[in-house]
């Protein structure tokens, strides 16, 4: 219902009893949904910013209740056990946020940011880890400005390591069993306690299968030619990859430059010399005896090989590959005698792994 009527020459209009100022035009569907969108959109970052708050609360008292101890009087063994049966909070989180309660005694200004909810507490969980008094202010910066996987990456690359991420699957009850009667083989196999994540990854290249196959699948490295950075494309974005694998990969693989007007493909090691490695050496690593996921590796990174194909090629598996991957000898003859053996060698000069020659 709409009303028009002057009040001392006034124009006033009146649309569903509701007074506008009719010098302003009429508002389009676009702008009201727009006016709408923001209003949400400002609640909604009103009430995250009240969460962040809580969650800095919380894990100020449960420091407290750990410090102190005081969960043994209400009959948990632990603060986390405590956390699991009261207030519904998985142990993990609960143990992680008293670490970080802690952690932030020694950065006050990121705690200051954290309890007035500016970032949530899994980046200043992240922060923590490369952050110093002297530094907090410009890794309070970065938290501001990165996703929380970039920030990830940027720690990472700060104190010198990988940088790991999370996934998190869903599976039915077969689909368990199989997954850890797969890890539980893994973990058989390596002699060694491989982590979960670690060990799915082993699995997941195995269904890969070998690259001496040549299977119908890639796996693509960009390698930057200016700043010499490489990385591989995941569904959230690129995920840095170390000199050492990219290293590792140039080894054996098909290399397209695309600076190039029409680019060519070149293979490293041609399909040819691949067959010759592979049958001289029986199908198996030169270094663990696998027979699994191989691959042609040199003797010496980067060194000339002479006219015989095989010549200075060893067929290597993925795993002694990148424990070689960046040595600079990585392999040497232990001696002149004929059979005497090859040995391995790290880039910090400790053994890898020894076979017989062939």
């Amino acid at each position: 219902m709409t009303v028009v009527v002057n009040l001392e020459d006034d124009l006033v209009l009146y649309r569903d009893f509701e007074r506008v100022d009719a010098s302003e035009p009429p508002r389009t569907k676009r702008e009201a949904r727009l006016e709408e969108a923001r209003e949400l959109d400002g609640k909604l970052r009103a009430l995250v910013r009240i969460a962040q708050q809580a969650e800095a609360e919380l894990a100020r008292a449960l420091r407290e209740m750990a410090d102190r101890g005081l969960y043994r009087d209400l009959g948990s063994p632990r603060v986390q056990a405590y956390a699991e049966a009261v207030l519904g909070i998985f142990g993990g989180k609960a143990k992680a946020l008293v670490e970080l309660a802690r952690k932030l005694d020694r950065l006050p200004r990121l705690r200051a940011a954290f309890e007035a909810g500016e970032i949530p507490w899994t980046k200043v969980r992240t922060v923590t880890r490369a952050a110093t008094p002297e530094s907090e202010e410009r890794w309070i910066g970065k938290a501001f400005a990165l996703t929380s996987r970039g920030l990830k990456i940027a720690v990472a690359q700060a104190n010198g390591e990988e940088p790991e991420f999370t996934l998190t699957v869903r599976l039915k009850g077969a689909e368990l069993a199989d997954v850890e009667e797969g890890v539980r083989r893994i973990r058989e196999q390596r002699a060694e306690a491989v982590a979960l994540g670690s060990a799915v990854a082993k699995l997941a290249r195995r269904a890969l299968g070998s690259p001496a196959a040549r299977p119908p699948w890639r796996i693509v490295i960009h390698e930057c030619p200016r700043c010499k950075e490489s990385a591989r494309e995941t569904r959230e974005g690129p995920v840095p990859v170390s000199p050492g694998e990219l290293l590792a990969a140039k080894e054996d693989a098909e290399i397209l430059d695309l600076r190039e007007q029409r680019p060519r493909r070149a293979k490293t090691i041609p399909p040819r010399v691949r067959a010759i490695v592979l049958a001289r050496d029986r199908n198996r690593c030169r270094l663990c005896g696998s027979t699994t996921w191989k691959e042609n590796s040199p003797a010496r990174p980067g060194a000339q090989r002479s006219r015989r194909a095989d010549s200075g090629l060893l067929d290597v598996s993925s795993q002694a590959h990148s424990r070689l991957a960046g040595a600079q000898d990585a392999l040497w003859t232990q001696n002149e005698r004929p059979n005497a053996g090859l040995w391995a060698f790290g880039p910090l000069g400790s053994p890898v792994g020894t076979s017989l020659s062939r």
